[in-house]
């Protein structure tokens, strides 16, 4: 499965749709790095996702909450997908120290729950800040 960015993704900031278009590709990377099962080319590209959903989800909260949008469901969403993420590559770190190989419903899984978690959140958290988003110029980015 692989994800495009489309405009009906956009929430209408240039941040945020900037991290979630930086997102899509780095959860592809992931993705493209699981259907090869390469474990350490997996990690890498996890320690990559993982980075770029922390970045991510500081800038958004930085703006959530300087255009004074509720933020809690985001935030325990956010901290929902990085505790799916580290027991994702604390699976698969055991897999590599084992020698074992992933099988194909491990891959066809942690593929589909990646893609999965990434659509619904922004179709379902982020997409609520858009109305609030509106106000404000697409470039907002606070003080």
């Amino acid at each position: 499965m692989k994800l495009e960015w489309s405009d009906d993704l956009s929430v209408g900031n240039a941040r945020i749709d900037a991290d979630h278009k930086d997102l899509i590709l780095k959860t592809n990377n992931v993705v493209q790095a699981i259907d090869s099962r390469d474990i350490s080319v997996l990690m890498h590209a996890f320690d990559l996702l993982e980075k770029s959903l922390s970045t991510h989800f500081a800038n958004e909260e930085k703006i959530a909450h300087a255009i004074r949008f509720c933020f809690e469901r985001n935030e325990s969403d956010h901290k929902n997908i990085l505790e799916i993420l580290n027991r994702i590559k604390g699976a698969v770190a055991d897999m590599g120290s084992s020698n074992g190989k992933m099988t194909a419903d491990a891959v066809d899984h942690y593929s589909e729950l990646l893609c999965d978690w990434l659509t619904n959140h922004v179709f379902n958290e982020d997409m609520l800040m858009k109305p609030a988003l509106k106000a404000y110029p697409y470039d907002y980015i606070p003080g």
